[in-house]
């Protein structure tokens, strides 16, 4: 792979990243080692058109209504768009509201962003020494802050960022496929505004493990956090994702 390739291709691959899919192309659960169940309603879309999914376990009524009024919707990718038939669709799922998120693939190798932090990463001797010391040690309060339990959730790949040895922000396959990996990310509530979060996704960029693979970037429309580090790393949203649990 070189580059950001355009298209619905790159929906189906966004897709089949973030979920493992049944013989119809429908969701059974998340591409993440915890495997939680997915959305009941998906609606992806880009500039070239959309693609709509439902979950395996959903009523095939309802399913099948979803899916042939997602047919009838304009490309879904401009910041300040709603869907044509938003309403319908939470009222068919029984819902009051559904998550948006801005939706970016990012090029291999992103340019390092310099921090007052060592980077330490994944499947090097630098990052198993690192856990090693947290499992000895014990999972210290900024990570517990950030979600962190234990050292199992450290989703490979991985980049974390240090400061005096602790760990303040960590990037992580929170989705991963063959084909694409879906980047996830924390930082300490104590460094943020510090570029740590850019930092260690442009450097979860670079691993090895991800080579060939197509890297995706979401993040909420209400998430300013998150808008700041697609900022900052110069990315440019290819289009949206309207999910419904």
């Amino acid at each position: 792979m070189t580059g950001v390739s355009s298209g619905l291709e790159r929906l189906y691959v966004q897709r089949g990243t973030g979920f493992a899919l049944d013989a119809r192309e429908r969701l059974l659960a998340a591409n993440s080692p915890d495997r939680p169940g997915p959305p009941r309603f998906v609606l992806a879309g880009c500039a070239a058109g959309n693609l709509a999914s439902v979950s395996a376990d959903l009523d095939e009524v309802i399913a099948a209504e979803l899916l042939a009024l997602a047919a009838e919707e304009p490309p879904f990718w401009r910041p300040e768009a709603t869907p044509l038939h938003l309403e319908r669709y939470l009222a068919l799922l029984q819902i009051e509201e559904a998550e948006v998120e801005l939706d970016h693939e990012m090029t291999p190798d992103l340019e390092p962003l310099q921090v007052e932090a060592t980077l330490v990463v994944s499947d090097t001797t630098e990052g198993e020494d690192l856990l090693a010391t947290l499992r000895q040690d014990g999972m210290p309060a900024g990570l517990f802050d950030m979600g962190f339990v234990d050292t199992g959730e450290f989703w490979t790949p991985w980049c974390a960022a240090l400061v005096k040895g602790v760990v303040v922000s960590i990037a992580f396959a929170a989705r991963l496929s063959a084909e694409g990996a879906a980047v996830g990310v924390a930082t300490s509530p104590l460094f943020r505004g510090r570029r740590l979060a850019a930092a260690v996704v442009a450097g979860w960029t670079r691993l090895p493990a991800l080579r060939g693979r197509r890297l995706f970037y979401s993040c909420s429309l209400s998430n300013s956090a998150s808008k700041s580090v697609v900022a900052k790393l110069g990315l440019t949203a290819f289009g949206l994702t309207l999910s419904v649990p």
